[in-house]
């Protein structure tokens, strides 16, 4: 599949919906491999807590209304699905050939536009030079900053291969004289890289105004444990730091400090969810790494016996599966590899080479099917027998799967 990656067909479309962009006089753009939308959910929680403004929210979602948000509100979905069909016209009209991302984030441009909002925090979920977020490069707004959140040598086909062909591409969010918050964790590969760059980093410790006291993740109570919540937690609060100057001048009036439990009720992507089906016991863990609660528990304290992992449905990088799947112990547990067919729209979701990878550090062939759609995956899955399955994805798969069990019963109930 040949990709051509661009921002002329989604500017052209812009062009005859009138250019909501240009009616967006100020963002924050969030860009990265990891964490991109946990940390912009946790800026925008910053921001509606702490001033009066219309903030609107831009994450990649599923389904896609659920990640465009008014001040952590989204979207009705009979508004969304009227200006889906009113774009999608327009689109078919002027023969522009937009994906459905691209779709999608012009959709999220019109609503902001309709609700007049002073802020708006955008994910740029597919990359960052010609990720239609990056819109807004384009446009007459000022960005009041850029964040980087951690890289990783991750959907090379999107970004391209290595590391610095990767930051060069992120960082292609990040308009003249904006500062860049990156991410403390990053390598020392990507630091390098950056360093290269002429760009403005925000430094590690920046304080600024009546919130001078450096606020850190130890401050707050988290809505799921981990290092990688407590890194987007600092990164989300270092960028609020850095624009409450701007922010303040907006709102007329300074910003309120976030207190203790800011974040405590914060819905992130983040899924851990055990339950019955058709008299077995079944675990979903969206936090594909060694480090994850999950992966520290079945390699304390579960034995292999009647244990089946599943694997592949996220679009986590391939070095991410290989040091989880290691650190767990060759040889230990069944492991089946499910590949999602690669569409237009996602064409670098589960590569190939991850089959490949399953059988060469296991020597395991087990079942490796192709499935479409969750429906078919319940059903392959229903086939497996073992006692025990452990079901690794990405946050959007293992909900909708996990629902799609729910309606068709479990014998035991969920928790």
């Amino acid at each position: 599949m040949t990709i051509t990656f661009s921002l002329e067909k989604p500017l052209r479309l812009a062009h005859h919906l009138q250019n909501p962009q240009n009616d967006l006089p100020n963002y924050i753009h969030v860009g990265g491999i990891n964490g991109k939308t946990t940390v912009a959910l946790l800026l925008t929680r910053l921001l509606c807590t702490g001033s009066r403004l219309r903030i609107g929210t831009f994450v990649h979602s599923s389904p896609p209304q659920s990640g465009i948000l008014l001040n952590e509100t989204p979207v009705d979905s009979s508004h969304y699905a009227e200006l889906w069909r009113h774009v999608s016209k327009m689109d078919e009209i002027f023969s522009t050939a937009c994906t459905v991302y691209e779709k999608t984030v012009l959709v999220a441009l019109l609503l902001f536009r309709e609700w007049q909002c002073d802020v708006v925090v955008l994910e740029a979920a597919l990359g960052g030079t010609f990720d239609a977020t990056n819109l807004l490069a384009h446009a007459q707004g000022r960005q009041l900053a850029a964040v980087v959140t951690n890289i990783a040598e991750d959907h090379t086909r999107l970004l391209g291969t290595g590391v610095e062909c990767i930051v060069a591409n992120i960082v292609g969010i990040v308009r003249p004289a904006a500062s860049v918050v990156v991410a403390a964790s990053q390598s020392e590969a990507v630091q390098t890289c950056l360093s290269r760059m002429d760009l403005t980093i925000a430094s590690s410790d920046y304080q600024s105004g009546h919130l001078s006291d450096q606020l850190t993740a130890k401050d707050f109570v988290l809505p799921i444990p981990g290092h990688q919540i407590e890194d987007n937690v600092d990164l989300a609060l270092r960028t609020y730091q850095l624009v409450s100057p701007l922010l303040e001048q907006i709102n007329g009036a300074p910003l309120r400090r976030p207190s203790l439990g800011t974040f405590v009720s914060l819905a992130l992507p983040h899924v851990f969810k055990e339950f019955y089906y058709q008299n077995r016991r079944i675990i979903l863990d969206a936090a594909q790494n060694s480090g994850s609660t999950l992966c520290t528990w079945l390699r304390n304290s579960v034995s292999a016996e009647n244990v089946h992992l599943v694997l592949g449905m996220s679009d986590k990088g391939t070095h991410l599966l290989e040091n989880m799947l290691r650190s767990l112990g060759t040889g230990r547990f069944r492991f089946s590899f499910v590949n999602f067919k690669p569409s237009d729209d996602y064409p670098w979701i589960h590569p190939a080479d991850r089959h490949e990878l399953c059988r060469i550090l296991y020597n395991q062939h087990g079942q490796n099917p192709t499935v479409t759609n969750h429906t078919e995956l319940v059903d392959v899955l229903t086939d497996m027998r073992e006692e025990l399955l452990v079901i690794f994805g990405s946050p959007h798969i293992i909900r909708d799967f996990y629902l799609l069990c729910q309606e068709r019963g479990s014998d035991k109930g969920f928790k």
